[in-house]
């Protein structure tokens, strides 16, 4: 059986190669946000598209550094991914839920397609916006084909995981029977 992982790209690249490592997937779908600003570059972006380029000054001297480390390899590097096993998938506008909604949707027909032998989908919703991660847990309820994941790791701050992460997976089958036995009461 064919296992395939789903990954919501922000800006955070450790979690997402965390996942992979986890997981070890015969496919992966990167779900990005397109554009300027947008994740996809971070996936097999040239250069360091996983270095955090924010800096922050000293307030007794003035000099300027960087907060984490500036270079950062793509995550397909990092992971080891072949180009042929792996996809971007991409929505414009990232806080929009019906268009990540619709987006996830057309994947997940195309995934049925691509592996008609019913691969193991494992949707990780641990970055990306807080809409596309909803899009992402809502397709996995109402299919109830694909498991749930996220990653948890201390929290530095109110911002972000941003090291020492470990993928679990989430239980959705609560939400998935109260919805369908709520379809079923008229």
């Amino acid at each position: 059986m064919s296992r395939i992982l789903i990954l919501s790209v922000g800006g955070s690249c450790e979690p997402i190669v965390n996942a992979i490592n986890e997981y070890c997937p015969d496919f992966v779908y990167f779900f990005c946000s397109s554009g300027a600003k947008g994740s996809e570059k971070t996936v097999d972006g040239p250069g360091d598209p996983c270095g955090d380029q924010r800096k922050f000054k000293c307030p007794e001297c003035g000099a300027e550094s960087f907060l984490r480390d500036p270079k950062g390899k793509a995550i397909v590097v990092q992971a080891g991914l072949a180009e042929d096993k792996y996809e971007i998938v991409l929505v414009d506008d990232p806080d929009d839920l019906n268009k990540c909604y619709l987006t996830l949707t057309e994947l997940h027909n195309r995934i049925s397609r691509k592996f008609p032998e019913g691969p193991r989908i494992i949707a990780n919703y641990t970055d990306g916006t807080k809409t596309m991660s909803v899009a992402m847990a809502m397709v996995g309820i109402m299919t109830g084909e694909w498991d749930l994941s996220l990653n948890k790791g201390p929290r530095s701050d109110l911002i972000k995981v941003t090291s020492g992460d470990i993928p679990v997976m989430v239980d959705k089958w609560g939400v998935f029977c109260q919805l369908q036995m709520d379809s079923l009461i008229p």
